[in-house]
């Protein structure tokens, strides 16, 4: 019996998946279960993915499956088509994307031993090895073999000696999560009586003990009391037979840190009980349909969200919500857990494997009902999907762009809905232009909340033009000073952004001019001040700030613009009584730091909230009334075409943050720019006009959401063996003729170096899907890049940088 088998490796000549032999009985081979099987003199695990009907090659020559791993599929039909579509799509094999949708902790490490046959023949063994086996009567490691036997083609050796019965493999397979137990206690209640009638004597240390155990109403693990008391009193006690010891598996608790909250009553307004009544019959339809939900921040989508959830559980059905950064994870997750405990599985990429692999189990095995995470909990292998939600849908962490499959998590949401006949419902205050001109193509319907809750309004919105300065050295002006002064005399909080972290986004010498780059990429180094390092936010690169100019010799050194370390020191000086702090990528890299920030803002031990754009989606603290943007102009100046859109959406989502109750709420924004459109439209939370004018200008350009985008990145260490494959691309690519296609480059990337490794980008702009595709599989048959460049496809890229 034969099977085609997906590797996770990329495409080979345009093939995606391998034929192999198999021994076993075929009711017990199903698609969808994982094997082992030698490809290259490599161990690879593979997917089932079909039965070939017919082979036209030589079947003796068919290598054979070393080992089925799993009992039954390890993913389901549904996940198997929807795994398909991606691929094709975004031009990634088939075995890369499945492997994408499946844990780590599912990986199998195996472990090989080799023995002599008893029916060996060794005139047909290479000499080396022979010598080496004949001494050992017992199994032996391949790894050991391998390293003290120097043979050509070790593996294929081996694999050729398996198969003509002279030697004998030991396969043992090591899943890369093992169970995790711990030692758990508790009383053997027989013997109790030997303490409590004191036929015992026991020390003041060992009955402290034995009665804090007894007290445990259950078994509870020993780390419990390991800090109280010492392992010899326990040791003590269980040799006195009156405690036992045993082990136990032990599993994660995903929500140790959430606290179920009194589930709050709103009023919905009119336009929410529309949406919602109109969201209700298409999930009752049990067909497809994409709502785009364009709602104004405080409008309450997330109400909405949690209605027809709970509406499709009520119909039997199940739910998948996105959310686009993990900084939404606590304050999302704690609203859902109240109105659906236990019913909640959370994926996120602060987990470890181990608390991935639970999760994904509980939700393959039907134990959740409800999927909450960041993109990659689009491919959770959950059934009878209902309904669909993308939270803040244009936000660009939904686009997976540096391994592949390089897919945007919101509309693998719409493909998996379509193909589960579900209902996808798309939301945000500032909604993507590709999602929005859907709605003007009637691809998707489009609903609206143009109303704050509680008659809530928008806040005030104040422009500062730097242009005409603040002072020497000053970050702030003088009313955003007085404001945040103002905030504090009132006991209210207020929230600062600033979409750079670090101390300063250069380090130059005064005199000479000299810029202190990264030696690993093109770019200048930021200043961090709290190990007085200067760092590369791209590769990590670190150096120590020099005590003078390597060039000129002098002291005297310019700082870049203010990051958000600065700014922190600047503000602990002008407001040295507030409470301040930060939060951006170097203060949340602990497990549970966002918790611990959102928990402490809730609760009101924060005056001031400084950080990057972390903070500018989702959170929800009624006693903000102040939001300062720093320098609203940081991505203005990138060279992409989505810059305007990102800087409209960044303002108009910060300034949601204020006003979020009875309390009044203003918005301080200070700008070189304040005459640029994306600035103007978002002061005046204009979403409507900021849509128009920037589709406008895109299809003048024939940008997307009117062209369909590609682009292949090459990166090579070697800056001159790189130049010459893209002049030799140029010269090809040139002579292709398609009128459906806009071909751009190759030509040097903005970012020009990254790790070492120069970079350089071909665009391809085509008026349909079709058109693009059909270019890039001419590019694979008549360009030959050679392996040693790397070569990267992205499909719909969210940057061009």
């Amino acid at each position: 019996m034969f099977v085609e088998i997906a590797l996770p490796i990329p495409s080979t000549k345009g093939k995606d998946t391998f034929i192999y032999n198999t021994f076993h009985k075929k009711e017990n081979i199903l698609i969808g279960q994982r094997v082992l099987v030698n490809f290259n003199g490599k161990l690879q695990t593979g997917i089932i993915v079909n039965f070939p009907k017919q082979i036209t090659f030589d079947k003796n020559k068919i290598k054979t499956i070393l080992e089925l791993i799993d009992d039954k599929p390890i993913l389901n039909k549904d996940l198997l088509l929807f795994a398909n579509w991606i691929s094709q799509y975004y031009l990634c094999s088939i075995g890369i994307t499945l492997k994408a949708l499946l844990p780590t902790g599912l990986q199998v490490n195996t472990v090989r031993k080799v023995k002599l046959s008893t029916n060996v023949r060794n005139e047909n063994f290479p000499e080396k090895l022979w010598n080496f086996l004949k001494n050992f009567n017992d199994f032996i490691n391949l790894s050991e073999i391998k390293n003290k036997v120097q043979i050509k083609s070790f593996y294929k050796t081996i694999e050729l000696l398996e198969q003509q019965g002279d030697i004998e493999v030991e396969r043992n397979y090591k899943r890369k999560v093992e169970k995790k137990t711990v030692n758990f206690v508790h009383i053997i209640k027989s013997q109790q009586f030997l303490v409590d009638e004191q036929r015992l004597k026991l020390t003041n240390k060992q009955n402290d003990l034995y009665q804090k155990i007894k007290n445990k109403e259950k078994p509870f693990p020993l780390a419990e009391i390991a800090k109280d008391f010492s392992y010899s009193i326990v040791q003590k006690l269980k040799e006195l037979n009156l405690i036992r010891i045993y082990k136990q598996e032990v599993y994660p608790d995903i929500f140790n840190n959430i606290i179920r909250q009194p589930i709050k009553k709103f009023t919905l307004t009119q336009e929410q009980n529309s949406i919602i009544k109109n969201i209700e019959d298409a999930i009752c339809k049990n067909d497809f349909k994409c709502f785009l939900l364009y709602g104004i921040t405080g409008s309450g989508k997330t109400e909405i969200y949690i209605r027809i959830i709970k509406y499709a559980l009520d119909l039997g059905k199940n739910a998948i919500l996105l959310i686009p950064e993990i900084s939404l994870t606590p304050q999302t997750v704690e609203r859902f857990y109240s109105h659906f405990p236990n019913q909640i599985a959370v994926i996120h990429s602060k987990l470890n494997d181990r608390e991935r692999l639970y999760v994904w189990r509980n939700i393959r095995d039907g134990k959740k009902r409800i999927v909450i995470g960041a993109r990659s909990a689009i491919f959770a292998p959950i059934e009878n999907i209902g309904i669909i939600v993308v939270d803040e849908e244009n936000d660009s962490s939904y686009k997976q762009s540096d391994v592949n499959p390089r897919y945007n998590a919101r509309d693998m949401a719409v493909v998996r809905a379509k193909l589960n006949s579900a209902v996808v419902l798309l939301g945000s205050a500032t909604p993507s232009l590709e999602s929005y001109q859907n709605t003007k193509e009637k691809k998707y319907e489009i609903v609206k909340l143009t109303e704050r809750v509680k008659h809530q309004k928008l806040p005030k919105v104040q422009i500062i033009d730097l242009r005409n300065g603040i002072g020497q050295g000053e970050i702030f002006s003088k009313l955003l000073k007085d404001k945040i002064e103002e905030r504090l005399h009132n006991k209210e909080q207020v929230i600062l952004f600033q979409n750079r972290r670090g101390y300063a986004s250069f380090v130059q010498c005064i005199k000479c001019g000299t810029l202190f780059t990264c030696k690993n990429c093109d770019i200048s180094l930021n200043y961090h001040s709290y190990n007085q390092k200067m760092v590369c936010h791209y590769c990590g690169y670190t150096e120590d700030v020099p005590r003078k100019c390597p060039e000129c010799g002098s002291y005297l050194f310019n700082f870049g613009a203010a990051g958000t370390q600065k700014i922190e020191k600047k503000l602990a000086l002008l407001f040295p009584s507030a409470r301040i702090t930060r939060m951006d990528a170097d203060t949340t890299q602990r497990k549970h730091s966002h918790q611990q920030i959102f928990e402490k803002m809730k609760n009101g031990y924060i005056d001031i909230l400084l950080g990057t754009q972390m903070i500018t989606k989702g959170l929800d603290f009624p006693n903000v009334t102040l939001v300062g943007i720093v320098l609203a102009d940081t991505n203005l100046n990138l060279p992409d075409f989505r810059s305007a859109e990102r800087t409209f959406q960044l303002i108009t989502q910060v300034a949601g943050r204020a006003g979020r109750s009875e309390k009044k709420g203003e918005v301080v924004v200070q700008t070189y720019n304040p005459n640029h459109y994306a600035i103007r439209f978002a002061t005046q939370q204009d979403f409507d006009g900021f849509a128009e004018y920037e589709l406008n200008l895109r299809k003048k350009l024939n940008y997307p959401p009117f062209s369909f985008m590609i682009r292949i990145l090459f990166t090579y260490q070697d800056k001159k063996r790189l130049e010459n494959i893209i002049q030799q691309v140029k010269h090809k690519v040139h002579n292709y003729r398609n009128p459906q296609i806009i071909i751009l480059g190759p030509i040097s990337a903005p970012l020009t170096k990254i790790k070492n490794k120069y970079r350089y980008h071909l665009i391809i702009k085509s008026k349909n899907r079709n058109a693009g595709k059909h270019f890039i599989n001419w590019f694979n048959e008549n360009c030959n890049i050679p392996s040693y460049i790397k070569m990267q496809i992205d499909v719909d890229p969210i940057s061009l940088l």
